[in-house]
Order: structure tokens, then sequence, then C-alpha cells
């Protein structure tokens, strides 16, 4: 990188569940080279619910809306979202995405969430977990990440797989049953 310029660099770890070799059949790609080449990844096991929180799939549009809310949150975007994103919700549901929801059981709010692309050729990605500020560190991050993969691997996919954005993100996506599969660097100008 030049002096001066406000150029940026950061590595994403890219994690997969699920069947390596299938992945590698596929062509997917890491660092260059097939990945798995026969070696299996770990598939995503059974984790208990975080104490008080219920996780499943939103249904109601209070929950969709909940949903886009501690995403936004989650993810320090500016503003509430609108209500009018559980009519495109719904049809990314309707088109094979899927979704999760962590609740809380006293409160009935929505306090975490996380979705997954269709699946597509074996492959699904999860994306957008995201918790509530209050509600970090109590295991709902990793929760929400085993629970959708789970949910993927049901709708046909061999490898759910996600990128997590720095290292304690990816501490958290292993201990759910992912593996780091390969590392993306982003630059930007």
């Amino acid at each position: 990188m030049r002096a001066g310029t406000a150029d940026l660099a950061s590595s994403t770890s890219r994690l997969c569940a699920g069947d390596r070799a299938s992945a590698a059949r596929r062509g997917v790609l890491s660092r260059g080279a097939p990945v798995g080449h026969g070696h299996r990844c770990p598939a995503i096991g059974r984790r208990p619910e975080p104490q008080g929180i219920e996780l499943r799939i939103p249904t109601t549009d209070d929950e969709l809306y909940g949903m886009a809310v501690v995403q936004a949150e989650a993810y320090d975007e500016p503003g509430v979202p609108s209500r009018d994103i559980v009519a495109r919700r719904r049809a990314a549901l309707a088109d094979g995405a899927l979704a999760v929801v962590a609740v809380d059981r006293t409160t009935g709010a929505v306090v975490g969430a996380g979705s997954c692309s269709p699946v597509s050729d074996g492959l699904a990605e999860v994306a957008a977990i995201g918790v509530s500020v209050t509600y970090r560190r109590r295991g709902i991050g990793g929760a929400l990440a085993t629970c959708l993969g789970r949910e993927a691997l049901s709708a046909g996919a061999d490898v759910p797989w996600l990128m997590a954005a720095h290292d304690s993100e990816r501490r958290i996506y292993e201990r759910a049953g992912y593996r780091v599969i390969g590392e993306i660097l982003h630059i930007s100008r």
C-alpha cells in the first residue's frame, strides 16, 4: 500500500460445516485450490438453547420485524427498519431462504436472529447473525449459527458456510461446529 492513501485491508475467515468433499466436487475454492480433498468437515451437532432463550423459525409479522430490528442494531445500521421489510422477508422465505430467531422466554422479544440463503448446488450461506447488545455473551450467536446450519442441512445443503469478520466471531462459529476452510482478503480504497 502506498503511504498517504486510505487503503484498508482485512482478512475474513470462510468457515463451513457439512461435507467438504462435496464442496470440492462443486468447485468451491479456498486460496485458489479446491476445498477438502476428501476431508470431512465436522457436521453441526446439537447445542443446548441458551438459558431463557427459545430458538425458532419466525412465522409472525412481529417475529419477522423483530428479526430486522435486532439485525439492524447488531450491524449498527442507522435508524429503525420500516415494517415494509416484513413483506420482503416473507418473500425471501417463500423463495427458499431460511431464518431463525432467538426469543426471550420471559418477555417474548426477539433478541437475536440469523438467516441463510436458499440452497444452491448443495451450498447455503449462513449470514446476518446478530444479537441485541444487552443479550450478548450468552451463547446466542453460536446457538443461532448451529441452528441455521442444521436447518440448511435439513433443507438439502451439503455445505452450510459463513464468513467471520474477525477472530472473536471465528471462535464463536468454530464452537458451533464450523471449521475454517480459507481466508478472503478484502481491500478497499
